[in-house]
């Protein structure tokens, strides 16, 4: 059984299944901040430590994004808020990296939170909060570490491909959430390879070892149904959004989206299918080795009692036993036991139980 489901949304993200476990993560030591200012015409971009740099772009008209690498010199942050007029409950939210995901909508500007997924080389899966504003004409995004999920997004805006520096805010904030949930493909789609792997084992030679991978991968599945599950409920509310301009475009965007977190879902659900056929697979093997086991020693225990019968007749002490004195009682006795033997091996194949 193939659980190669989305082969279609690599070509996508330009990426190949194998790449997600390559993504650097790096952890920042001191928040790094980049302002992306953009327009149809042309795009400005650097990095900076100077936080008082971001108030410039509150108010501009130019569609800006302002990406923050690490959540731990609260003040600055706080003082980004400031800048933007966000509420202080919000930046407390975006501080605390516990956060379930949700959407939150604050009239002026509205508050995006979810997690980042990739599967690491230990088989186990690692998440990254990642918050967003979005803003009339900004959009920020705050992340507890620096890797390159975004760089895709980035290249366009300075390639200027497709819609992304033609359109606004929301749709820059589209691209960056399609980014991320273009990651959920890829961990499962490595952790489908992994299920198939885990199959094989499972015909081939299944262990201990095996046993605890499948309550990994089972682990995994549910930790990364609590996770996507919300997100559901986010792209609905962001369909619905009354304080967001009404775009039938934009529209058309968010349900593309909403179709591929169900498709997500359900891709979780046949993973869970799998696994679970997998489970009963495993104890299924285990129960016919053991009966296997059970069956080779019952045919040992069997053939034994007949010659366990024959050496205790003849090992009783009683002094009448002619055969004792006999010349030929000894070998003709082997035989008769060799005969025994053979004639049950021969009826218990006949019989297909051996």
């Amino acid at each position: 059984m193939r659980l190669q489901f989305f082969s279609k949304k690599f070509k996508k993200v330009g990426m190949e299944p194998g790449a997600l476990i390559h993504i650097g993560q790096t952890r920042v030591q001191e928040p790094v901040m980049t302002i992306l200012s953009f327009s149809p015409e042309d795009v400005e971009e650097k990095a900076t430590k100077n936080w008082e740099e971001c108030c410039v772009y509150a108010s501009q008209a130019r569609v800006t994004w302002i990406n923050v690498d690490g959540l731990h010199q609260v003040d600055k942050i706080k003082k980004l808020g400031e800048c933007f007029q966000i509420h202080p409950l919000i930046l407390e939210d975006i501080l605390n990296t516990d956060q379930r995901p949700k959407f939150e909508d604050m009239g002026q500007y509205q508050h995006i939170t979810l997690k980042h997924l990739t599967f690491a080389a230990e088989e186990e899966v690692h998440s990254e909060q990642i918050s967003f504003i979005l803003g009339r004409n900004f959009v920020l995004s705050f992340r507890e570490q620096g890797n390159q999920v975004f760089d895709v997004v980035r290249t366009r805006i300075h390639r200027a491909s497709g819609r992304i520096r033609r359109c606004g805010a929301e749709y820059l904030l589209y691209s960056l959430l399609d980014t991320v949930i273009d990651q959920y493909f890829l961990v499962l789609e490595q952790i489908g390879l992994r299920l198939e792997k885990v199959e094989d084992e499972v015909f081939t030679h299944s262990s201990k070892e095996t046993l605890h991978r499948i309550h990994l991968y089972r682990r995994n599945l549910l930790y990364l149904q609590n996770v996507i599950s919300p997100v559901r409920e986010i792209v609905t509310d962001l369909i619905e959004c009354e304080s967001m301009p009404v775009d039938e475009t934009m529209q058309a965007y968010w349900r593309d989206l909403r179709d591929h977190i169900l498709q997500i879902d359900g891709a979780i659900d046949n993973c869970r299918d799998f696994l679970a056929s997998t489970t009963d697979l495993y104890f299924s093997n285990v129960s016919n080795k053991l009966n296997e086991i059970m069956k080779v020693l019952t045919v040992i225990a069997t053939i034994f009692i007949p010659l366990s019968f024959f050496v205790g007749v003849y090992g009783m002490n009683f002094e009448y036993m002619p055969e004792l004195h006999w010349k030929w009682s000894y070998p003709l006795l082997w035989a008769f036991m060799i005969s025994v033997v053979s004639g049950m091996l021969y009826y218990f194949r006949k019989r297909d139980w051996l």
